[in-house]
């Protein structure tokens, strides 16, 4: 008899392999990584831009890319989250500086007149 697993207790290299195999696999693998992952993502993600649409979508546009790359990526670290927190860190950098550069140019851009 086959050992059961409790879902958070399934090693990360099984579900890595998982998810880069068939479909059927792939998509159990991913619905698992997904509920394991997508509320402390979302959680990050408003802690860093501290929008909750700006953070809904990054998150959303991660799991996206992740299934839909899921056969090419590579996923170089055996650790899920470890993997998937560096992308949703770097995406809300990415998402601040370019709100910081387009409000400085807005704000450069402002004609005050003084009366």
């Amino acid at each position: 008899m086959k050992p059961k697993f409790a879902i958070d207790q399934i090693p990360d290299i099984r579900l890595i392999n998982a998810l880069k195999s068939d479909k059927d696999h792939a998509g159990i693998a991913f619905k698992i990584i997904y509920n394991l992952h997508c509320i402390s993502l979302n959680k990050l993600a408003y802690g860093m831009l501290k929008d909750d649409e700006g953070a809904r979508y990054i998150v959303q546009e991660i799991f996206i890319s992740l299934w839909n790359n899921r056969l090419h990526q590579i996923i170089l670290e055996d650790n899920i989250e470890k993997y998937l927190v560096h992308i949703v860190k770097n995406k809300c950098i990415d998402i601040l500086r370019e709100t910081e550069t387009n409000t400085f140019f807005e704000i450069k851009d402002l004609h005050i007149h003084s009366r």
